[in-house]
């Protein structure tokens, strides 16, 4: 993301303006301002953890980093063995002096050293210390699960009613929900708990448009959005007609002019749109903007946007005459991937366009039950009950071979194919359905019904360069029974889930092992992207009849 995006509202969403010191009574809070206000490396400040510590100590050191500067290649955390030191930089000490030993050096005060450790289970303590010319803050529970737990409450630092009260914070770790504590908990959001889940500090686009899908790409996010207008479209031999039609937009977030603040809540005015042209399934990278469009018979072809030169053209094969349709257009770098479905019963070809060449040329078929997900480099994933080779489709089953039109929906699995290399791979095999593939880097995620009998789904994941799969286990993380939607990059996830009764966006950090609930609204959240250190989504949470986009950021800019 370029430095020059939303520089304007980093300042209001967490405080860290240049300028922002503290009086002689400083509280958690206050610390913690002036702390993130003076960091520039790691120079400055460290998060520290014992070298023996349990994974809940070393989680929560990761979680608590989030709310640091960006740093390009380093992250704050440190092992207590590291720091040479410790008057050197400020510290925030996660765990307790049992777990960490420099939390048993920075004080002599009864009650909180590890033999006579004065507070009782379920119980945590939020202590600022001095540090010489800098500052010690300490985060520890008598328990690894208390610990834990307050990290959460650490994260929202700056609107926790009990961080701002003193420099040193008791909070109790009930098993249960409690709410009070400065934790927005799982079953909790801003209806029935506003105290702990009033603000996710996301930021509102105020664009006045009813928003259907989106995408972001650095300084831009794309979307389509519903309006009046009679429409029809043409599927096979038959005609549909809407009152409804979609519309693709281009939106500037780097040239925002106007921020309105609110309490907790900041909104951006008028952002620049550009309006594309009629469309769906929209995608974005580098200057280009591809989408599904149509011909004049009103037909599905693939649409190409050059955001530099304004010029939109057709991409797709096919003419006014043909019966094909073509969907779900995905794009990296100078290539474009899409669907043609040329009957409903017969394959599907996907077709890759090279944007530089203008040469288009077909990789594989896939079933005709099978729908492409996502693309990166020369790979493609999708979904369906099938295998095919030479352009001959088989469609299997543990128990035998099914023809066209007999595969059920509720036995899909997660087929990758290299394009470079001609080799396609059957990622899944239990007989449940797994469904939304999306790939980046070494990874390709999807949502797994293995477990759905119990109640939940899962979030599984496979390592390209070691082929390993497996389900990501924290907790109760990502097993819920309504998940969907997913979005990778980087190494970070975010989805939709209900684990809440509502559907929210949640976030999981792939080499910190770390997931955080995004959102708090009671109301939905649904569509959400992710691209480097920004989460877009749709938000219903002023109206089910109107949609808006936020914009969430994950870490701080250097």
């Amino acid at each position: 993301m370029k430095k020059s995006l939303m520089v304007f509202a980093l300042c209001f969403l967490f405080i860290f303006c240049v300028g922002s010191f503290v009086s002689a009574e400083d509280s958690v809070s206050d610390v913690l301002s002036e702390i993130i206000g003076s960091t520039n490396s790691v120079e400055d400040t460290v998060i520290v953890y014992g070298d023996d510590a349990d994974a809940f100590d070393i989680l929560s050191s990761y979680s608590i980093s989030y709310i640091m500067p960006f740093i390009e290649g380093d992250n704050y955390i440190r092992k207590a063995s590291e720091i040479k030191d410790i008057s050197a930089q400020n510290i925030i000490l996660v765990g307790g002096p049992c777990a960490n030993p420099i939390s048993e050096q920075i004080t002599d005060e009864s009650g909180y050293n590890c033999d006579d450790w004065k507070f009782d289970f379920g119980q945590s303590i939020v202590k600022v210390f001095e540090n010489g010319q800098n500052q010690i803050v300490l985060i520890a529970g008598t328990s690894r699960e208390d610990t834990r737990k307050i990290s959460d409450a650490v994260i929202k630092y700056k609107t926790s009613n009990k961080l701002t009260s003193s420099e040193e914070v008791l909070f109790g770790t009930p098993s249960g929900n409690e709410c009070g504590n400065d934790i927005c908990e799982t079953g909790e959001t801003d209806e029935n708990c506003f105290q702990d889940c009033s603000n996710e500090g996301s930021i509102k686009l105020e664009i006045n448009k009813n928003i259907a899908d989106l995408n972001i790409y650095e300084d831009y996010i794309v979307f389509t959005s519903s309006e009046s207008g009679d429409s029809a479209t043409i599927s096979g031999d038959e005609a549909t007609t809407s009152n409804t039609k979609n519309f693709v937009y281009l939106l500037e977030i780097s040239s925002q002019n106007i921020v309105t603040v609110s309490g907790d809540i900041a909104t951006i005015n008028n952002p620049e749109i550009t309006k594309i042209g009629e469309g769906k399934f929209v995608d974005i990278y580098g200057d280009y903007v591809v989408f599904v469009s149509y011909n004049e018979n009103r037909r599905n072809v693939i649409k190409l946007y050059n955001i530099k030169t304004k010029e939109l053209k057709i991409i797709s094969g096919g003419n006014e005459e043909s019966f094909s349709e073509f969907w779900t257009p995905f794009i990296y770098e100078n290539k474009i991937v899409y669907v043609e479905d040329f009957e409903k019963s017969k394959p599907k070809s996907v077709y890759l366009y090279d944007i530089f060449s203008e040469e288009t040329k077909q990789i594989v078929n896939i079933s005709a039950e099978s729908d492409l997900s996502d693309f990166y480099e020369n790979k493609i994933v999708y979904m369906g009950p099938k295998y095919c080779e030479n352009s001959y489709c088989v469609y299997t089953t543990e128990n035998g071979v099914y023809g066209p039109g007999e595969v059920s929906y509720q036995d899909r699995d997660v087929w990758m194919y290299d394009f470079s290399t001609r080799t396609e791979t059957k990622l899944t095999s239990n007989s449940q359905d797994q469904s939304s593939p999306v790939i980046f880097g070494d990874y390709v995620a999807w949502i797994d019904d293995k477990d759905l009998s119990e109640g939940r789904r899962e979030l599984s994941l496979y390592n390209i360069q070691n082929k390993e799969q497996f389900t990501l286990e924290t907790g109760e993380v990502v097993k819920t029974a309504y998940l969907y939607d997913l979005s990778l990059n980087d190494n970070k996830i975010v989805w939709v889930d209900n684990r809440n009764k509502n559907k929210d966006i949640y976030f999981y950090d792939i080499n910190s092992g770390i997931e955080r609930r995004i959102t708090f609204n009671s109301k939905d959240q649904i569509y959400p992207r992710i691209y480097n250190n920004y989460i877009v989504w749709v938000d219903y949470r002023e109206s089910i009849q109107d949609s808006h986009i936020r914009l969430y950021k994950l870490f701080l800019e250097e």
